[in-house]
């Protein structure tokens, strides 16, 4: 839709000089073909390994984040420039998956490959190797983590979900504590990170990585049908009992009920009610909430 408005501007306003930046989709290549006076510039045609180089020289200096490294990553440094195909997305997962795993050896598998593979290409390998890695560490990891990339990726269009929510979404025969998710977090930090509101994507590529089984690879990947049916029974199991397992969340309020406030009138405007604020936080739990707000979407 934006892309139609920026086409009808320029056909009405020849004047008018407006700069895009996006990935290459059709949604919004198609409509801008209409600007007949329009100028195309592709980062991939863009060589940015001087650069990925000087980045990578800063991040060896004392105090930068491979510094402890050091000695490893000089004898490699040109491996790094070349396999990064001048993305700095791939660079900064990078440095990431060495500070937060410290497998060097998987490191040594990424770079030794011989196949000089497009740039999309090369950051799925990096991206699989994090995933497999956090995936590997334990039996319920091999389960979970192929979920939260899912969950991750579902809720991408709905809200973000924090760890809390993405514990009380799991299915019901996992006994996983809430401790042990964010553990698989935390090693997952290179291509996820939590905000203030959530667990995002560090990069848009890593949504189109998580939905594709081609580009996560079949090991670790989950089909988005799959995750939403989990998703939404997970939504409806919640709203009715207020949680999926009880003995994995043994603090969890009720589903829905009537007067779920425990208001005195229900005459009162919300505004007339002084503690409304408290009255909803200790009832409504937050994944409560999500679930009434979301479950249709799944």
């Amino acid at each position: 839709f934006a892309a139609r408005c920026l086409a009808q501007i320029c056909s009405r306003a020849s004047w008018v000089k407006i700069i895009v930046t996006s990935r290459d989709l059709p949604e919004i290549r198609t409509p801008l073909k209409a600007c007949l006076d329009r100028r195309e510039y592709s980062l991939f045609d863009n060589d940015a390994r001087n650069d990925i180089r000087t980045l990578l020289e800063h991040e060896l200096e004392p105090g930068g984040r491979l510094a402890t490294f050091r000695e490893f990553i000089v004898e490699r440094k040109e491996m790094f420039v070349d396999s990064s195909q001048g993305l700095f997305i791939w660079l900064d997962t990078m440095i990431a998956f060495i500070v937060k795993d410290g497998s060097l050896d998987a490191v040594d598998t990424i770079l030794g490959q011989t196949t000089r593979s497009e740039a999309e290409a090369r950051l799925d390998v990096l991206y699989r190797t994090v995933v497999k890695s956090a995936a590997e560490k334990t039996k319920t990891s091999k389960i979970v983590v192929p979920l939260i990339i899912g969950f991750v990726v579902a809720s991408s269009k709905t809200q973000p979900l924090t760890p809390h929510l993405i514990h009380a979404l799991l299915p019901s025969s996992l006994l996983v504590p809430l401790k042990e998710v964010k553990v698989m977090l935390a090693r997952l930090s290179a291509i996820l990170v939590l905000t203030d509101h959530g667990i995002v994507a560090a990069h848009t590529s890593t949504y189109d990585f998580g939905a594709d089984k081609e580009r996560c690879g079949g090991e670790t990947w989950l089909s988005p049908v799959y995750i939403e049916q989990v998703m939404a029974m997970g939504c409806l199991e919640i709203m009715m009992h207020g949680t999926r397992n009880r003995k994995r969340q043994r603090e969890a309020s009720s589903g829905l009920r009537f007067n779920i406030c425990s208001l005195e009138s229900s005459h009162l405007k919300n505004k007339e009610v002084t503690d409304l604020d408290q009255r909803v936080e200790k009832n409504i739990s937050s994944e409560l909430l999500y679930s009434s707000l979301y479950w249709v979407d799944h």
